[in-house]
């Protein structure tokens, strides 16, 4: 039983860091992820990455001969990202327990904190612990019903821009996927090739390569252009919430462990308590 506790203390505590760890770590590589994104539209080196100084020129002309309108909105959204990746660690800590007070599910915070109080009787052999017990197994049954039900799992203005692996083998090969990793990796890189050409550049795909690769250029340029334009207004996070549903594997493995806990301390929590009474009785300690 004392086994099963630490292993269920383990669990519960990285669950809260995944949660509380989340501004640390998926956000600011978030914010990475989009300075890059940003950078490469304006032609703009990015320190750490080994980027095609000819094509970031390049870009930077392309970017200069955009409307003002289309230019101060991406300057404006790009200061507001640069502040964000600074943000000092007591911002980031703040918005931690924001996460976990707000955001995340309530009956995933009952869980929280019925797992610590519960492991916390049982080690100290409070008799009461051996019934609470039960409440876990319910309260991840009760999450599993309210993220089916209720979890929305969104799709943002941005990854909508993204075509379907299906799309490009479909609508730009007209070829089935081939078998091998590296195979299948340039079959796709030329579909995606392709579809910039065509969708974001306008134009149709030259038999020159030196031709075919600025077209690519363009194309690419013009597509990271909208998904700028398609994020979210000062918001750089990513797509990521709380609220998502877990997969029904996911919810099936935590019920399954939460049952055998409540069985495993239902089962030896009067016999841990009996040799552990007799061990102090004896004088051993």
């Amino acid at each position: 039983m004392r086994i099963g506790i630490i292993f269920h203390l383990c669990i519960l505590f990285t669950v809260l860091a995944s949660y509380l760890g989340y501004p640390f770590l998926e956000e600011t590589l978030a914010y990475k992820k989009y300075l890059v994104l940003y950078h490469h539209v304006m032609g703009r080196a990015t320190p750490g990455i080994t980027e095609d100084s000819e094509e970031l020129e390049r870009n930077r002309q392309r970017f200069a001969l955009l409307s003002v309108g289309e230019q101060q909105p991406i300057l404006d959204s790009y200061r507001v990202l640069q502040e964000r990746s600074r943000d000092s660690f007591w911002k980031k800590l703040s918005k931690s327990f924001h996460i976990l007070v707000k955001e995340v599910p309530p009956f995933a915070q009952g869980w929280f904190l019925f797992s610590f109080l519960i492991c916390l009787l049982l080690l100290f052999r409070v008799e009461g612990a051996k019934s609470v017990v039960w409440i876990l197994p319910i309260l991840t049954l009760c999450y599993g019903v309210d993220s089916v039900k209720y979890g929305t799992l969104s799709v943002s203005e941005e990854q909508l821009l993204f075509p379907s692996e299906e799309i490009l083998l479909k609508e730009y090969l007209n070829a089935p996927l081939e078998s091998g990793i590296l195979n299948q990796y340039l079959q796709l890189q030329r579909g995606w090739h392709l579809y910039v050409i065509r969708e974001w550049a306008h134009e149709i795909p030259s038999v020159d390569s030196l031709s075919f690769n600025l077209q690519v250029e363009r194309g690419e340029f013009a597509f990271n252009k909208a998904r700028i334009q398609a994020l979210p207004k000062n918001s750089f996070s990513g797509s990521l919430t709380f609220k998502q549903p877990l997969s029904s594997l996911w919810l099936l493995i935590y019920f399954l462990w939460n049952c055998f806990f409540a069985i495993l301390v239902h089962r030896n929590f009067d016999k841990e308590s009996l040799s552990h009474g007799q061990f102090y009785r004896s004088g051993n300690i």
